[in-house]
């Protein structure tokens, strides 16, 4: 035995928690040092034996005003602390178990509530030992037998081997005398300490005694005896039940009160999860809208036009309004000019009077201007529209083939020119009825859409915009059905016979910038949308959402082209398959991205950096960007949108009114088309008939 740490290391070689138990063994020792350790084999109820470290000695109790050492061992399992340590009652000569104990068998073994609720995490041998010094305290679990007499029999148990010589004659060993009646008391001082009895050899008259046949107890004894045993047995079950039901009492306590600490600890969860989800509502709602005015002041401010040509009045009073409030402003800052011209003696006073009556004048009357026309324009009074505004026109022209040479060219001219609109075109696309009857459906920057008959030359048809200075994004024929893309976060469907609103997909939360169908694979048609915060929704041409996914940056335009989705999202392009997994991505330009378009096996891109780009997708590596084939540099100012023909030829429409002609086999410019007759502004839009 030892309390050497280095020998207590060579002990504890089999236990997988070895600092925490040699740790444990530390501290009892340091409580009790009346205990020491050693290696020992224990051995099971059934049998079966096992190796342990056996923390063996004496603990202290006192009892009715005396102190006791009663002799304990404690086997540790090889899984402590995983598993509890196994405690146990060693009377030494002149003891003996008590019958009935509440929490020590006849066998020795010790039941107790503190190992019934073991936690590797919490309990400790110095709690076990201090547990058990209470409880023997209270009843104390042996007493002293007089010398000579008969032990009583006590339950077969093997007993542990290698128990200590010493440890029967240790002079602290101080049983507890058992009283001969109840008026009885223990007093420790009378009863010193027991020695092991010296054997007696026996003689062969005593052996022949012992081994005669003692009578045969009757059936009524036996009948007794069993009764006994029974009663006894089923008390000790009870109070073992009763200790274990109170501990599963508290367990059921304990854990009653921690069901209620996570309720309410659930519903605060919940309460502060509501609350971060509508600020992520408003924060996403915040930034669509941030995203949709980056993107309209990078176009406003991507062409380098003066703010005259940016602005134009709806209509002759709004002009009026206008050119009065300049002339107020204006008054207002020459006031100020002559004030400080007069503060330093710039002018004399007399100059200033001068001029200030003269300008005063002239500001009353602007002002009565705006008067004027701010009431008529309450009164809603219509006025003749004398001048047409350049971009409230659409024209329309016709290519004409003449053979020169060895080839076909083709010459353009002028068909037709349908101005003015009752409100400025934003978009437009070509939209087949089921009887053959082809339409132009025009989307302005107010949000409603115009339908044009080509042949008829006549807008036959308007719809309303369904909220109100919420523009139009991109239209797109699928089926019988025209789906628009607009401001106000939804993707309008509409009817291509009768025009009539059928659907409105609100699967956005941010404006809805672009719209493509395709059938990849050869599987079912597939419309995908995407939104200026970067929400991409794959639908059925009946309005059924498919797939969702949020790629987190602006989405400007898309097409599709060789079994990929492609998007433009301001200076890259993006490619995802057909479930919108991501594929790919580069920098394609150095601005922003305004259109792409496919063309067989390549993307056409043309950005704000006034270049245009035709990528290869069909030897497309994934991981890595697409190769660059050709590069245009046309010094027009910068494209806006992109169209082809099917028929191998790309079309671009440009910042200075021009149209300029690609072939997209030989990717060579083959025409620039201009069209300074029609348009007064940029061509954003292109559509062939």
């Amino acid at each position: 035995m030892t309390q050497n740490p280095t020998a207590l290391a060579g002990i504890l070689h089999a236990y997988q928690y070895r600092p925490r138990v040699e740790n444990e063994l530390t501290e009892l020792f340091r409580a009790f040092p009346s205990l020491r350790a050693h290696e020992d084999v224990y051995v099971a109820n059934d049998g079966r034996e096992s190796m342990m470290v056996a923390v063996r000695g004496t603990i202290p109790i006192s009892y009715r005003g005396a102190v006791y050492n009663i002799p304990i061992a404690i086997y540790l399992p090889p899984a402590f602390p995983s598993a509890h340590p196994i405690p146990l009652v060693t009377p030494v000569a002149g003891m003996r178990v008590k019958d009935n104990h509440p929490h020590v068998a006849l066998s020795g073994e010790c039941y107790l509530p503190y190992l019934s609720r073991w936690v590797a995490s919490h309990s400790s041998l110095v709690g076990l030992v201090r547990s058990l010094q209470q409880l023997f305290a209270a009843s104390p679990p042996v007493y002293a037998v007089p010398p000579g007499s008969q032990p009583a029999p006590t339950p077969h148990r093997p007993p542990p081997v290698s128990r200590p010589a010493a440890e029967h004659t240790d002079p602290r060993y101080h049983p507890v005398p058992q009283p001969t009646h109840p008026s009885a008391h223990l007093t420790p001082t009378h009863h010193p300490a027991y020695t092991q009895p010296p054997a007696h050899r026996l003689s062969s008259g005593s052996l022949h005694s012992l081994q005669s046949t003692p009578p045969r107890p009757t059936i009524e004894q036996k009948r007794a005896q069993l009764v006994k045993k029974l009663e006894e047995r089923l008390s000790q079950e009870q109070k073992t039940m009763d200790t274990k039901m109170d501990a599963c009492n508290e367990d059921a306590k304990a854990l009653a009160e921690s069901q209620q600490t996570l309720r309410r600890l659930r519903q605060t969860f919940t309460a502060a999860q509501q609350q971060q989800q509508r600020n992520l509502e408003q924060i996403q709602q915040a930034d669509a809208v941030l995203a949709a005015q980056l993107l309209r002041l990078n176009e406003a401010q991507s062409g380098h036009r003066p703010a005259d040509e940016l602005v134009h009045p709806a209509d002759p009073l709004s002009a009026q309004q206008m050119e009065a409030a300049a002339e107020v402003g204006s008054l207002d800052d020459l006031f100020y000019a002559l004030d400080r011209s007069l503060q330093n003696d710039v002018i004399t006073v007399d100059m200033y009077l001068q001029r200030v009556r003269r300008l005063a004048r002239e500001q009353f009357f602007a002002r009565a201007l705006q008067n004027k026309v701010f009431t008529v324009q309450e009164l809603h009074q219509p006025l003749p529209t004398t001048t047409s505004h350049p971009q409230r026109a659409v024209a329309r022209a016709r290519p004409r083939s003449s053979s020169t040479g060895g080839g076909a060219q083709r010459s353009w001219r002028l068909s037709q020119v349908l101005s003015p609109l009752p409100e400025p075109p934003q978009i437009l696309t070509l939209v087949r009825g089921t009887q053959g009857q082809t339409t132009v459906w025009v989307a302005t920057r107010h949000g409603s859409v115009l339908v044009y008959e080509p042949r008829t030359r006549q807008i036959v048809s308007r719809m309303p915009a369904l909220s109100p200075g919420k523009r139009i994004n991109a239209l797109l024929q699928v089926g019988e059905r025209v789906w628009a893309c607009s401001d106000d976060n939804t993707v309008q469907v509409f009817s291509a016979e009768s025009r009539n609103l059928v659907q409105q997909l609100r699967a956005h939360t941010a404006p809805v910038m672009a719209v493509c169908s395709s059938a990849f694979g050869g599987q079912r048609t597939t419309v995908f949308t995407a939104s200026a915060t970067g929400e991409v929704c794959a639908w059925t041409p009946e309005g059924q959402a498919l797939a969702r996914v949020n790629l987190s940056r602006g989405i400007t335009c898309m097409c599709s082209c060789e079994n990929y989705l492609v998007l433009g999202s301001e200076r890259n392009i993006l490619l995802l398959d057909g479930q919108l997994r991501g594929v790919c991505s580069w920098e394609a330009h150095h601005r922003l991205v305004k259109s792409l378009c496919s063309a067989r096996t390549h993307v056409w891109s043309c950005s704000d950096d006034q270049s245009i780009k035709v990528w290869d997708v069909q030897n497309l590596t994934p991981g890595k960007s697409a190769r660059c084939l050709k590069v245009f540099q046309p010094q027009r100012g910068r494209a806006f949108c992109l169209e082809y023909d099917g028929q191998g030829t790309v079309y671009a429409g440009f910042f200075d009114n021009s149209v300029m002609v690609h072939d997209a086999n030989t990717l060579q410019v083959r025409d620039v088309l201009h069209v300074e007759d029609a348009h007064k502004d940029s061509v954003r839009a292109l559509q062939l008939i």
